[in-house]
């Protein structure tokens, strides 16, 4: 054996244990409370651009910049949100509001966090061209946000 094939077995190899390792894994609990501070962040800055636009909706007056802005930036975080649930955090003691649902089905949990990515996108650049553009956008941004929390976030 040559040692191109030596190195390319050893590749493969590699690869296909990483493949065959789980996506998701338990830890200790400091890095589960690790883990839960970076989610909770996470969405501390969803929150943060959230606001503004639901205020709009409430009534406040609409400002097409903040509207491009944030939505962009939750674009954004929302492409992060799996990259959050990657530590299992099911068998530590936390307080937190994730379901076991998350790690039972990332694979869902991953598509609802993209159509969230997708259709905040969608406000950014549509909503931003007019109120009433804003309203349907937004409108269908929430139901991103509420599909997920329906299925993954405990009821209060």
């Amino acid at each position: 054996m040559s040692l191109k094939t030596s190195n390319l077995t050893k590749v493969s190899l590699l690869l296909a244990t990483l493949m065959a390792a789980p996506l998701t894994y338990a830890v200790d609990d400091e890095r589960a409370a690790a883990a839960y501070e970076s989610r909770h962040g996470l969405f501390a800055m969803v929150r943060l651009y959230f606001g503004p636009m639901y205020g709009m909706m409430r009534g406040a007056p609409y400002d097409a910049d903040v509207v491009k802005h944030n939505a962009a930036q939750i674009s954004a975080l929302a492409k992060m949100i799996p990259d959050a649930f990657v530590v299992d955090t099911r068998e530590n003691d936390l307080d937190t509001e994730a379901l076991d649902d998350i790690w039972e089905d990332m694979n869902d949990f991953t598509s609802k966090a993209a159509t969230l990515a997708e259709r905040a996108a969608t406000l950014s650049e549509e909503g931003s061209t007019g109120e009433d553009a804003f309203k349907a956008a937004f409108g269908g941004m929430g139901q991103a946000c509420k599909a997920c929390h329906d299925n993954y976030r405990e009821q209060e």
